[in-house]
């Protein structure tokens, strides 16, 4: 992957259940349809190759994935992959996850990878604003540690390999805190941007960003401690790379 021209596009960001503010499946395929033209044009006008991608999660449910997949396929949808979510802590185990992977690339010939996963290195939180893992969520043999989460990143992109699936994304190594937890932060988290949204979100989506804006709530899952100093856990992916165990 030499440019960003050779990265897969998605069209569609975990759009199980609608996209743009359609939840019709015919809906949500025809702006999919207007997407992917898009990129077919501009990858022709450039001589580049860009691979499409549809997103989705809930992994867990996985008739209701390869449903939609084959809804796709059905409508004849000009599209290379489907990326899934999945958060181990959230999504069950590494069996059903990569079985999924797995019948996406023999049932309908789309490449399959995983568009988003991660792990805590922690369960402190760093900035006050409370972590959408805690103590609670961690997985049975994977401490919070830089250890651990080295450790489960490797066993799933081991998984993801195992059944032809070409790859991971990290969401989101780098997302550290914006003020320390002991201050009131909300005044420079507005400022500076901190969360994945912040106030001014109410206006174009009320129910959802607007509600929960504010600091981080991933600051313990990123390869990063607190203070912005990488930690060993980063250095998997050479290990992996390299052939290390």
């Amino acid at each position: 992957m030499g440019t960003i021209w050779s990265l897969p596009y998605i069209i569609g960001n975990e759009i199980n259940y609608g996209m743009s503010g359609e939840t019709k499946p015919e809906n949500v395929i025809e702006l999919l349809k207007s997407g992917s033209k898009a990129i077919r044009e501009v990858s022709g006008t450039y001589g580049k190759d860009i691979n499409i991608v549809v997103h989705y999660t809930r992994i867990t449910d996985k008739a209701d994935v390869l449903t939609l997949v084959e809804k796709l396929v059905n409508a004849e949808l000009d599209f290379d992959m489907i990326g899934m979510s999945y958060y181990p802590f959230w999504d069950g185990g590494m069996d059903n996850m990569s079985r999924v992977l797995e019948l996406i690339r023999e049932r309908y010939g789309k490449k399959a990878f995983l568009a988003e996963t991660s792990y805590c290195y922690t369960t402190k939180d760093g900035d006050g604003s409370g972590n959408s893992l805690t103590e609670k969520d961690l997985v049975d043999g994977y401490p919070a540690s830089p250890e651990g989460q080295a450790s489960i990143l490797h066993d799933i992109c081991q998984y993801v390999n195992n059944v032809g699936g070409i790859g991971i994304f990290y969401w989101e190594g780098a997302w550290i805190p914006v003020g320390p937890a002991s201050n009131d932060n909300s005044v420079i988290w507005e400022q500076y941007g901190s969360g994945w949204a912040s106030s001014y979100a109410s206006d174009y989506d009320p129910e959802d960003a607007a509600a929960y804006y504010g600091g981080c709530s991933w600051d313990n899952q990123a390869f990063f401690d607190f203070e912005g100093h990488p930690l060993e856990s980063i250095n998997v992916f050479n290990y992996m790379r390299n052939g290390a165990e």
